[in-house]
């Protein structure tokens, strides 16, 4: 069996993991390779590299590592940074992740005029993963994926919609689209394409298609919001156009709104997902703030009235004199320009999270305490991740005396904290092994 994904998304990751908690270890190929796929998962861009003879080691470059012509310069912090000539911005560089590390993901290159004109994305062994030319309405033009040494050995026309990839012999092969390419490497290779496992209804699964009798049955997981009307696709697979398939949700209010339309002509299955969580023995009244700006909604009267909780307030960047004063309370510790490490250590010992940040999100922090099992209490105005609040977690502006009670409340035993991580849990869709273990049999 094998599991098909067009990119390594959210979604994808949360969906692989449920299924190898479950017991379910497939394959997995995703099609759109960034360059940054962990080592359990493989692509057609991997197969050709290896094809070819390059070896899958090295260390991404870090930001001042990308080389420019002479007196050229690069400005950056731990969020950003840009490639100056003068005071002309000549490109800009994104990191992997926000986290302080500064690990280039892409560099995006300008003309003249300030319209960006290429971009080479690298990867995490430090060369360059793609270039990608744009035309000058801002389309694209071509991707070329590249070895090590920096020869072209795939490209994508995106006039054309066609791949030509070029083997390590020289010889030529062009493909119509992706759907053909990827079914030529899997078969290529040797893939048990028997079962095909896929969550999303574009190239996955036209790929399953296009493999034709070599799939015996396919699995399409859901994840995405179902509206008034089940997508054509779907209906093509219902109507029976794409052989023997079996549709599961991951998401219970799509799958509700799905049985309205399909069954009973049509069994579907709700999945949910599987997380790795252990739970907590003790629960220390340490609540965590992560946030790029210095607006925290009542963040100085929460501190007076909470003076039993320790407050820990993290950063990417420096702090302003707003959140330095704020520090001088005796139960509020501060951490600018925090690191990765402090991050992972401050989520460790804390257990409730405030997302109450005017700014925009950073280092992916409720995703993170959703992860370590802190509870999430956010502001109406602020909430920056509504699939991992529960709804009776969100409060309003102007509530504070409601939010102070309700932080006690949940720190007043166990089993109410233990409470409110259930419904968290079952709001995101959590669910257990045994969804997903009755679906395959």
């Amino acid at each position: 069996m094998l599991n098909l994904f067009d990119s390594y998304t959210l979604e994808s990751k949360d969906l692989h993991s449920s299924l190898i908690l479950s017991g379910i270890d497939n394959p997995t190929m995703i099609i759109n390779d960034d360059g940054w796929l962990p080592d359990n998962v493989t692509s057609p861009i991997q197969y050709f590299l290896k094809k070819g003879g390059v070896k899958l080691v090295g260390k991404p470059l870090y930001f001042n590592q990308i080389k420019i012509p002479s007196f050229w310069e690069i400005k950056g912090d731990g969020l950003k940074a840009e490639i100056v000539d003068k005071d002309q911005v000549k490109g800009k560089i994104s990191y992997y992740r926000q986290d302080n590390k500064r690990l280039v993901k892409s560099v995006s290159w300008y003309d003249k005029n300030g319209v960006t004109k290429v971009i080479d994305d690298y990867n995490q062994w430090g060369w360059i993963n793609s270039r990608t030319t744009y035309n000058d309405d801002g389309s694209k033009n071509l991707t070329s994926y590249m070895y090590d040494n920096g020869i072209v050995f795939l490209t994508e026309n995106y006039k054309t919609k066609t791949l030509i990839y070029q083997n390590p012999n020289g010889n030529i092969q062009m493909f119509e689209n992706w759907p053909a390419l990827v079914s030529y490497i899997l078969i290529d290779g040797n893939f048990d394409v028997k079962k095909v496992l896929f969550n999303n209804l574009n190239i996955s699964f036209f790929t399953s298609l296009q493999l034709g009798h070599h799939v015996e049955e396919k699995y399409l997981v859901w994840q995405e919001l179902i509206n008034d009307k089940i997508p054509g696709n779907m209906d093509f697979i219902i109507n029976g156009h794409a052989g023997k398939t079996k549709i599961g949700f991951t998401n219970y209010e799509s799958y509700i709104q799905a049985k309205s339309q399909i069954e009973p002509k049509y069994e579907i299955k709700y999945l949910g997902y599987v997380y790795p969580f252990t739970r907590r023995k003790n629960y220390k009244k340490n609540i965590l703030v992560v946030t790029n700006s210095d607006q925290l909604i009542d963040i100085s009267s929460l501190v007076k009235l909470l003076p039993e909780f320790n407050f820990k307030i993290a950063a990417g960047t420096e702090m302003s004199s707003v959140l330095n004063k704020i520090g001088n309370n005796l139960n509020v510790e501060l951490y600018p320009s925090v690191s990765q490490e402090q991050l992972d250590k401050l989520y460790e010992e804390s257990n409730l999270f405030l997302d109450i940040n005017r700014g925009s999100e950073v280092f992916n922090a409720v995703r993170k305490a959703f992860d370590k099992q802190l509870l999430i209490i956010a502001n109406k105005d602020t909430i920056h991740n509504r699939k991992y609040v529960s709804d009776d977690m969100i409060v309003m502006t102007g509530q504070l005396e409601k939010l102070v009670n309700m932080i006690r409340i949940i720190f007043k035993n166990d089993d109410s904290m233990n409470d409110a991580l259930e419904n968290q849990y079952r709001h995101a869709d959590g669910s257990g092994v045994e969804n997903y273990l009755n679906w395959f049999c």
